[in-house]
């Protein structure tokens, strides 16, 4: 048997016939509503033109049309409650048989080549408009029992849209909700001093001899390169990413990580990555602080601190070094002993 998929559920067809057919007369642009007398085979055709495309595929066919015209898709993406929860209870098999019905119908017309846009004007069509209608309205309170909530979903909506704003300004965010101004928070991280770095390169230089080559040929003293604002390529600022803006909202971020704000976090570097650009230790950050609040994992898939740069590249190119070093485009020495050090956790602001 053949299967068909498409990006929305029958769930949510049934959810938007129901909510065509019980649209009062004379309130829809275009006239879609209980009035038209095949208002409910148009919702399914207008459903069966996503055919054969999967809901992530329906994604990026939208993100690549919002670049190409010189946009930019927020991150992370904006989701907003249809349903009243994503466990939902089976459609009735009455209501369910009637929309595969119908949409069977649909791409039988479509796969003999007749037009489209005729559709609704065939008698087997208008038959199953009224089996469509009468089902729809014998179920409708059940169906109508999935729909979310319209004020919450619009709350988070605003909420959301809220947090983007905050984070694409980088000036003080405008007054929001309390009252008060609030800077939004770029990224979550764990800093770590520059001595504390440095004392960790030192020792792994002492137990890796090719590490100690291999920062020799970066230009890197383990004695001296870490003076404050020495112009070597050295980071000034060295830190491990927990959480970034483009990945999660200003509230998550908040919620997740304010419980272990400027606490003490132990890090343990494993593993030293580099090539000619760029330089980074390979790190595992504890699951409780030392003040003994739980720490939430780093979402980054390379958990590390960038050591050194080129000028000329970004701190966060190093986030490609794991795939450079299986590449053979850079050099990877994992640590016989791991060695320790510690930071604090902060919230970096815009």
């Amino acid at each position: 048997e053949k299967c068909h998929c498409y990006p929305f559920s029958l769930h949510y067809l049934a959810l938007c016939l129901a909510r065509v057919l019980t649209r009062i007369p004379g309130t829809h642009a275009g006239g879609l509503d209980n009035k038209l007398p095949n208002a409910a085979m148009i919702v399914i055709n207008f459903f069966g033109f996503y055919q054969h495309i999967t809901a992530e595929d329906f994604f990026d066919t939208i993100k690549s049309r919002v670049e190409q015209s010189g946009g930019r898709c927020c991150s992370p993406v904006v989701e907003v409650d249809f349903f009243t929860s994503t466990d939902l209870l089976d459609l009735p098999s009455e209501v369910s048989e009637a929309l595969v019905d119908a949409l069977r119908l649909r791409h039988g017309y479509q796969s003999e080549k007749k037009d489209v846009t005729r559709f609704t004007s065939s008698p087997t069509v208008q038959e199953m408009e009224l089996r469509l209608r009468e089902i729809i309205g014998k179920y409708k309170r059940f169906i109508f029992a999935l729909e979310a909530d319209e004020g919450k979903s619009r709350k988070e909506f605003i909420d959301q849209i809220v947090d983007i704003v905050k984070v694409t300004n980088d000036e003080d965010s405008p007054v929001l909700g309390n009252g008060k101004n609030e800077k939004s928070i770029k990224i979550v991280s764990v800093d770590i001093t520059l001595s504390s770095l440095q004392n960790v390169i030192k020792g792994a230089s002492i137990q890796e001899t090719e590490i100690d080559k291999a920062l020799k040929s970066l230009g890197i003293d383990v004695e001296t390169s870490w003076v404050s604002n020495c112009p070597n390529g050295i980071v000034q600022d060295p830190h491990v990413t927990m959480a970034h803006y483009s990945e999660f909202s200003q509230r998550e971020m908040k919620s997740t990580f304010t419980p272990v704000l400027d606490n003490t976090i132990p890090i343990h570097s494993t593993s030293f990555f580099w090539n000619e650009d760029i330089a980074a230790l390979g790190v595992e950050v504890a699951t409780t602080s030392k003040e003994g609040v739980e720490v939430p994992p780093s979402a980054n898939n390379f958990v590390h601190i960038t050591v050194w740069k080129r000028e000329s590249i970004r701190a966060s190119d190093s986030n490609k070094l794991p795939n450079l070093v299986e590449e053979g485009r850079a050099s990877k020495i994992v640590f016989y002993q791991p060695l320790s050090l510690e930071g604090k956790l902060t919230f970096w602001n815009n």
